[in-house]
Protein backbone atom coordinates (compact mmCIF):
# COMPACT_ATOMS: atom_id res chain seq x y z
CA UNK A 1 0.00 0.00 0.00
CA UNK A 2 1.51 3.55 -1.32
CA UNK A 3 0.92 6.48 1.40
CA UNK A 4 -1.77 8.64 0.71
CA UNK A 5 -1.20 12.51 0.71
CA UNK A 6 2.21 13.79 2.07
CA UNK A 7 3.23 12.97 5.38
CA UNK A 8 3.23 9.05 4.98
CA UNK A 9 -0.47 8.95 6.13
CA UNK A 10 -2.30 5.50 5.01
CA UNK A 11 -5.28 6.27 5.06
CA UNK A 12 -8.08 9.08 3.63
CA UNK A 13 -11.26 9.60 4.80
CA UNK A 14 -15.00 10.43 2.89
CA UNK A 15 -17.90 12.44 5.00
CA UNK A 16 -20.76 11.56 4.78
CA UNK A 17 -21.86 15.08 3.57
CA UNK A 18 -19.55 14.54 0.36
CA UNK A 19 -21.29 14.60 -2.86
CA UNK A 20 -22.05 10.97 -4.15
CA UNK A 21 -20.77 9.90 -0.88
CA UNK A 22 -23.31 6.74 -1.03
CA UNK A 23 -22.04 5.70 -4.64
CA UNK A 24 -18.28 5.72 -2.76
CA UNK A 25 -19.32 3.82 -0.09
CA UNK A 26 -21.20 1.23 -2.40
CA UNK A 27 -18.87 1.32 -4.92
CA UNK A 28 -15.61 0.71 -2.67
CA UNK A 29 -17.74 -2.44 -0.99
CA UNK A 30 -18.16 -3.77 -4.24
CA UNK A 31 -14.92 -4.11 -5.13
CA UNK A 32 -13.63 -5.59 -1.85
CA UNK A 33 -16.74 -8.07 -2.60
CA UNK A 34 -15.10 -8.73 -6.13
CA UNK A 35 -11.61 -8.77 -5.28
CA UNK A 36 -10.90 -5.74 -7.93
CA UNK A 37 -7.94 -3.43 -7.52
CA UNK A 38 -9.08 0.04 -6.56
CA UNK A 39 -6.97 3.35 -6.75
CA UNK A 40 -7.29 6.16 -4.69
CA UNK A 41 -6.53 9.67 -5.02
CA UNK A 42 -6.61 11.90 -2.28
CA UNK A 43 -5.83 15.44 -0.96
CA UNK A 44 -5.37 17.23 1.94
CA UNK A 45 -7.94 19.24 3.28
CA UNK A 46 -7.98 20.88 6.70
CA UNK A 47 -4.99 18.27 7.71
CA UNK A 48 -6.71 15.29 7.24
CA UNK A 49 -6.11 12.67 3.99
CA UNK A 50 -9.50 12.92 2.08
CA UNK A 51 -10.52 10.76 -0.75
CA UNK A 52 -10.95 12.58 -4.34
CA UNK A 53 -12.19 10.31 -6.25
CA UNK A 54 -11.68 6.44 -6.93
CA UNK A 55 -10.63 4.36 -9.92
CA UNK A 56 -11.53 0.22 -9.99
CA UNK A 57 -10.50 -2.32 -12.49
Amino acid sequence: MSNLCNGGQSCACLNDSDGNYKVYVASLMQAKALGSQVTIYSTLKNGFCHIGYISIS
